[in-house]
């Protein structure tokens, strides 16, 4: 499919699984949570049955075929340098083995990106529970469609957060160790965990000042760090291309806004002293970016508050105020998603193809359950404001015979 019809597909998809989340909150039944179910099975369907999606397609198909076929004792004696596959990636590739398919090795992967951040948003940022959602999907899991297994890491580190808010430093521990059996670069996400800080009136403190000094004393030996572990995080080091580095600039930017607003959005939520603070040393990984782009990758692992702080910036307002900037924010992302994956082409995820045992009727019967779906919220929703009846004003259950 063209392109225009790929940026079509990943923006429904998206929304209605973001929406379906945001219905799953709502459900206060006990038991099997379908709207949970439906929200996470659309982007995973959506990147287990695509074909030649994501740079490094073809490179996940060799691990996936090289991987499924090896035992336990051979998986350990070809891994014992930092570059080889990480546990993780032997484990989903044997569980997919077991069905003798890679659009199950794929659907897995994508499980792993989505499903920890889905049961985070729900829990944690119930306020914002589309944008979030949304947001996330529309960056990090479309980039996890390209670099999957450092953003099974970063989704991972994502889950821990919560650990690391209420100070559980064995359990957050755990959590870095389970990231890094994807990646071996998610061992920087540790630093999160020492950010915290108690006090809130400042976002300095005597323990970030050390933290941030760390950090730049790691980018500055970070070539003799590099070729140190060896093998591809060696080639890393030599760049011969030209970064711009745009991200930096719009980041900080975005993190300026985060600052100004600091106050209010702790008012909001605690954990968002630690985010916007985890996000200031994201920036300083992300200015490696000026000499090499494959090193940026790093600064991810801190840079994943922005899609929080972002869904959550219309919670400041009230009011007309409010609606206009979540139409906002859900327009700049799209506006993101277009730009980075449909004009610039990083990722190589647009154009999207179906694979050939998936029907592309699924496609347009996609669109339609979206359409109907929207459809029926308006209706419901025009009704609740406007609707009179005998039973009072806007009151669709009562008129329907149900419990208020």
């Amino acid at each position: 499919m063209n392109a225009i019809i790929s940026i079509l597909l990943y923006t429904v998809t998206f929304t209605l699984s973001a929406l379906f989340l945001k219905e799953s909150v709502k459900t206060k039944k006990r038991g099997v949570n379908v709207y949970l179910i439906i929200s996470v099975a659309l982007p995973v369907l959506l990147a287990a049955f695509r074909h030649n999606v994501g740079t490094d397609y073809e490179n996940y198909v060799t691990m996936y075929e090289r991987n499924s076929a090896l035992t336990f004792i051979q998986w350990f004696e070809s891994s014992r340098n930092f570059d080889e596959n990480r546990f993780g990636i032997w484990f989903i590739s044997r569980v997919a083995g077991l069905f003798g398919s890679s659009t199950v090795f794929f659907g897995l992967i994508a499980l792993i990106i989505y499903l920890p951040v889905a049961l985070t948003i729900r829990k944690y940022f119930t306020k914002c529970v589309f944008l979030a959602a949304f947001t996330y999907l529309m960056t990090l899991f479309s980039t996890g469609l390209n670099i999957s297994k450092q953003v099974m890491a970063i989704s991972v580190l994502i889950y821990g957060l919560q650990f690391a808010q209420k100070r559980k430093f064995f359990k957050y521990c755990l959590t870095v160790v389970c990231a890094v059996c994807f990646h071996i670069t998610a061992v920087i996400g540790i630093g999160i965990y020492f950010i915290y800080s108690k006090n809130t009136s400042k976002i300095f403190n005597v323990q970030r000042v050390a933290l941030a000094v760390c950090f730049s004393l790691g980018i500055l030996f970070l070539p003799q760090i590099l070729s140190l572990i060896g093998g591809r995080f060696a080639d890393y080091i030599v760049y011969e291309g030209h970064s711009l580095n745009r991200s930096f600039f719009i980041d900080c930017g975005l993190f300026a806004m985060f600052v100004v607003l600091r106050k209010r959005y702790i008012r909001l939520n605690k954990i968002n002293n630690l985010l916007i603070a985890t996000m200031l040393f994201g920036l300083i990984l992300e200015y490696t970016g000026f000499y090499s782009p494959f090193i940026k990758r790093i600064a991810s692992y801190y840079m994943f508050p922005q899609f929080l702080l972002m869904a959550q910036l219309p919670l400041l307002f009230r009011g007309k105020d409010m609606a206009i900037v979540k139409f906002g924010v859900y327009l700049y992302t799209l506006f993101m998603f277009v730009l980075t994956y449909g004009i610039l082409r990083q990722a190589d995820i647009v154009p999207y193809t179906l694979d050939a045992s998936l029907p592309t009727w699924v496609f347009y019967l996609l669109i339609g359950v979206f359409a109907l779906y929207i459809m029926l919220k308006a209706v419901v929703k025009f009704y609740n404001q406007t609707g009179k009846n005998k039973y009072g004003r806007g009151n669709i259950n009562k008129s329907c015979g149900g419990k208020s």
